[in-house]
């Protein structure tokens, strides 16, 4: 298999003598210097120092398989790396006959802190997370040989109970559609509700074991219409074969919030594949937004107030029950659904009765398959055309690297998910439903936020007892009232108006709402534009 990295040796030289000087900082640097003559697994990240820690997790079988965390160093954790990997202390004895004599002494405490905490590492390198399976550099070359890998910046756990067949230098198409017929053993008594959704299944899977070769990757939603059909169970099974473990999962918060602080929290671990695991709302989170579509993301740490920007090369899962992605996560993810059309679907039967067992068996082989289809349509001449492959904003590097080789293939476009999820967004249905009701009540007219809570709230003129006139446009209100927060019986119109900034601008079903003044002493005056024929 070609490679282009040198085995990764965490140390080949003699520990460096660092005489102990009054002048912390040169002594700080001095430290510094000889982690990084040694190839110390000590790094940066998210303006902290941290160093790979792999333990050792028990497999069904009774085996062990490692994984790997970014641990932040403390000072006694420091003292340890720098006396372990990098260097002995010495200071000049003034009680001994010859003054010029040094002799070993322990690691200065305070030049150690200040390595740590004086933020402006000019020497060690920066870290971007941790796999556990081999991956795929941007230029089509394989990461197989433990330790960090300066091209992706990420840390290759060491598996030696992982076995990888050779991958081919320029694999044919024929070897392409081999490894897809491979995968698709894995994926065949999963009940998809359509042939897009087994893609989306796939691109997951392709994703989470090609990550080194895109910055940034789309999250993977698995939708069930009844609990028990197999979403964390999927989830599991692509983690099996990229880790050898299930799926670390965190659970959604009450809010927006409580999920951010949930994922903040494991995020500077740098690891390779998370699951948010049995949502009981819709998604849509800010941290999320910015995991999913920024090479670095802004983390908060908790119990303190700083929020330092690390870079993350993981796969986002989640799961859940008639739920999906809605608002700024729609155009981020796929969503995969899957209906057993049955009451009880956990009491089904299946042909191969444990597919996490064998996914944990063909680890090396799936790990292959995977590579293979990517690395043979780098390889290929007849790549898929613009008609059978509109662009993806954001997402191009991962385009090209997964779902491209798939469409290749003859698998559906798995971004067809992506427009079926936009056409069931809650927030895109109540805008659109909003933009029209308020075209049918005002028409071309220019109207205030007061007004169309006016309206909302108007009773039938035929005075039936709880009769609203424009009832469907107060079911929406409310309903979004709801979503932030307020009242279920009361339409506040500070939340409204918050609504409308958001929704301002923004085009559903040929219509959109504008500003028309902000001088009227009523507050701002809006109006309804249509869009017309030629524009859309």
């Amino acid at each position: 298999m070609p490679n282009d990295q040198p085995k990764f040796k965490v140390i080949q030289k003699k520990l460096l003598p660092i005489e102990i000087v009054t002048n912390v900082s040169e002594l700080a640097d001095q430290i510094e210097s000889a982690l990084v003559l040694n190839n110390a697994p000590v790094f940066v990240r998210g303006r902290a120092l941290v160093q790979p820690v792999t333990k050792d997790y028990d497999t069904k079988k009774g085996g062990k398989t490692p994984t790997t965390i970014l641990q932040r160093l403390g000072p006694q954790n420091i003292a340890y790396c720098v006396t372990k990997y990098a260097a002995t202390f010495v200071k000049r004895d003034g009680r001994r006959k010859d003054k010029e004599a040094l002799t070993e002494c322990k690691a200065p405490m305070d030049a150690l802190i200040s390595l740590l905490t004086h933020g402006d590492w000019k020497m060690l390198k920066s870290i971007a997370g941790v796999i556990t399976a081999p991956t795929m550099r941007p230029d089509g070359s394989i990461i197989t040989h433990p330790g960090y890998d300066g091209a992706t910046r990420l840390w290759l756990t060491d598996d030696p109970s992982l076995i990888m067949p050779t991958i081919p230098a320029a694999p044919t198409k024929q070897d392409a559609e081999e490894a897809l017929k491979l995968l698709h053993c894995l994926f065949d008594e999963f009940p998809f509700v359509g042939v897009e959704d087994r893609a989306v299944a796939l691109a997951g899977l392709l994703s989470a074991i090609g990550r080194g070769a895109f910055v940034l990757c789309p999250m993977f939603m698995i939708s069930a219409t009844t609990a028990g059909t197999g979403k964390s169970y999927l989830v599991n099974l692509i983690s099996v074969i990229l880790r050898g473990l299930e799926c670390p999962v965190i659970t959604a918060g009450r809010d927006v919030a409580e999920t951010d602080k949930k994922l903040a929290s494991i995020l500077l671990e740098g690891p390779t594949i998370i699951s948010i695991d049995n949502c009981t709302t819709d998604i849509d989170t800010v941290l999320l937004c910015q995991m999913i579509e920024q090479p670095y993301v802004k983390v908060r740490i908790l119990g303190q107030s700083a929020t330092p920007e690390c870079e993350w090369r993981g796969t986002v899962f989640a799961t859940g029950n008639n739920v999906g992605p809605v608002g700024d996560m729609v155009r981020r993810s796929f969503v995969c659904r899957l209906d057993a059309k049955c009451e009880t679907p956990e009491t089904r039967e299946f042909k191969r009765p444990d597919a996490l067992q064998y996914a944990f068996d063909n680890r090396g082989a799936l790990i292959a398959a995977c590579l293979t289809i990517m690395r043979a349509y780098r390889e290929a001449s007849d790549k898929v055309t613009r008609d059978q492959c509109h662009p993806l904003g954001s997402f191009g590097e991962w385009s090209r690297a997964v779902r491209e080789p798939l469409i290749w293939l003859g698998e559906l476009d798995p971004v067809k998910s992506m427009v079926r999820a936009r056409e069931e967004d809650s927030e895109r249905i109540r805008a659109r439903t909003f933009l029209q009701q308020a075209q049918s009540i005002f028409g071309s007219s220019t109207f205030t936020q007061a007004a169309v809570v006016d309206a909302a709230n108007a009773y039938d003129s035929n005075g039936r007892m709880g009769a609203y006139r424009n009832s469907e446009l107060r079911a929406v209100l409310l309903e979004e009232v709801m979503e932030r927060g307020g009242k279920a019986d009361t339409i506040d119109p500070q939340k409204i108006q918050g609504w409308f900034r958001k929704i301002k601008g923004q085009w559903h079903a040929g219509l959109s709402l504008t500003m028309a003044t902000r001088n009227d002493r009523k507050g701002a005056r809006y109006r309804i534009a249509v869009a017309d024929k030629a524009g859309g």
